[in-house]
């Protein structure tokens, strides 16, 4: 994963830094990144093996919330209430059904 979104980023982004750590510890400073972008696992095929879902997500989203002033979380469920349980205010919602069993949730958050 780490490779890919560095291949990813390269296209778009001149200076950037990719690191896999746990979601719920960055190994960041607080305040360190202008924005976290975050992909929950959706707990079908990819597993969570250190956290249960729910908890992953909450704890992902208030280390966002430490290291940033805005995130963008795209995920199979509407995460808000968790959100706004880690400080985040809400600012846009979207709906995207992809197919018959799942459709993505994007929340921008400030």
């Amino acid at each position: 994963m780490v490779a890919g979104a560095s291949e990813n980023l390269a296209a778009y982004v001149p200076d950037f830094d990719v690191a896999r750590a746990d979601a719920t510890r960055l190994p960041l400073r607080d305040g360190a990144a202008d924005a976290v972008v975050f992909d929950a696992p959706y707990g079908r095929q990819s597993k969570v093996e250190t956290h249960e879902l729910a908890d992953l997500v909450a704890g992902a989203l208030a280390e966002a919330r430490r290291v940033a002033d805005r995130c963008v979380l795209v995920a199979d469920r509407d995460w808000r209430e968790q959100a706004r349980a880690a400080g985040w205010t809400v600012a846009e919602r979207f709906e995207r059904r992809v197919h018959r069993s799942l459709t993505r949730y994007v929340l921008i958050l400030d």
